[in-house]
C-alpha cells in the first residue's frame, strides 16, 4: 500500500501581500522505500509561503507533513519538483551553503524538542543565537523575553529532565521564535500542550511572524489552524 499526499485548496504560489515569498514548493514528490515497499510520502504538492505569515500544513499522522518540513530546510532531498527558499533553488546550493542557511535562516520546533540535556532551558534557547556569533549577555537576554513569552518564567534554571513534556515543548518552541529565523518550522508544537498552552503557543509563532518571520506548521490541531493565515491540506488517499 502506498500513500498518496496532495494539497487541498492553495495550489499555486501565493501574492506577496503578506511580505516576500520565502518558501515555494512547486509539483513536489518524496516517496521511500520501506520494508521492501515503495512508499510515497508526498506527490505534486504546491504552495508558498511568505513573510509575516502563518501557513498551517493540516493533515492526519502519516500524511506526509513531516516530511515536507524536512525537504523545506534540505534535509531530504525531493524526487521531482522544485523547492525554491528565499528565491534560491535548494537543488543548486552547495553542501556549505545550506548548511548556513539552516544556521542562519531556519529556525525549527521537532516532536521530540531536540533540547540537550546538560544544558538549562535558558541555555538551550540562547544557544543558536551564540552559534550565529551573538554576544552572551543579548542571547540570554533574548532567552528568557522568549520563555517569558511562553510562561516559563520560573524555569530559566532548568534542565529539561527537570522538565515536562508540554514545557520542554514550550522551550523547545521559544528557541526557534528567539533566534528570530527568517523561517520557522514547527513540527506538531501543540501535540503535547492542553487547549490553553496551545493557545499560547499559536500566539507566540502568531507573534513571530508579526516580527517578519515565515511560519510554516504541520499540525492536525484545530487551535492552530484557527490562527494561521492559510490552511494547506495535506491528506493521504491509499492508491
Amino acid at each position: 500500500m502506498r500513500s498518496k499526499a496532495k494539497a487541498i485548496g492553495q495550489r499555486a504560489p501565493v501574492s506577496n501581500s503578506a511580505g516576500d515569498v520565502w518558501v515555494e514548493f512547486s509539483n513536489v514528490s518524496k516517496s521511500f522505500h520501506s520494508d521492501g515497499r515503495h512508499v510515497a510520502a508526498l506527490r505534486d504538492l504546491s504552495f508558498a509561503a511568505c513573510q509575516g505569515e502563518v501557513v498551517a500544513l493540516a493533515g492526519r499522522s502519516g500524511s506526509g507533513k513531516t516530511t515536507a518540513l524536512n525537504l523545506a530546510c534540505g534535509l531530504h532531498v525531493p524526487d521531482s519538483g522544485t523547492i525554491r527558499l528565499n528565491g534560491r533553488d535548494l537543488a543548486g546550493l552547495r553542501p556549505g551553503d545550506l548548511a548556513t542557511l539552516r544556521r542562519d535562516g531556519i529556525g525549527r520546533v521537532f516532536q521530540d524538542f531536540d533540547l540537550i540535556d546538560e544544558l538549562t532551558a535558558e541555555q538551550n534557547v540562547a544557544l543558536p543565537l551564540e552559534l550565529r556569533g551573538g554576544r552572551s549577555a543579548d542571547a540570554r537576554a533574548a532567552a528568557r523575553q522568549a520563555l517569558r513569552r511562553l510562561g516559563l518564567d520560573g524555569h530559566f534554571s532548568a534542565r529539561p529532565r527537570r522538565l515536562s513534556g508540554g514545557e520542554q515543548q514550550r522551550v523547545a518552541i521559544a528557541r526557534a521564535i528567539a533566534a528570530q529565523s527568517a523561517m520557522i518550522l514547527a513540527d506538531e508544537p501543540t501535540a503535547n500542550l492542553d487547549e490553553a498552552n496551545a493557545i499560547e503557543v499559536a500566539d507566540a509563532l502568531r507573534h513571530a511572524a508579526l516580527g517578519g518571520s515565515c511560519v510554516v506548521v504541520a499540525t492536525h490541531d484545530e487551535v492552530v489552524m484557527r490562527h494561521a493565515d492559510r490552511v494547506i491540506r495535506v491528506d493521504p488517499d491509499d492508491i
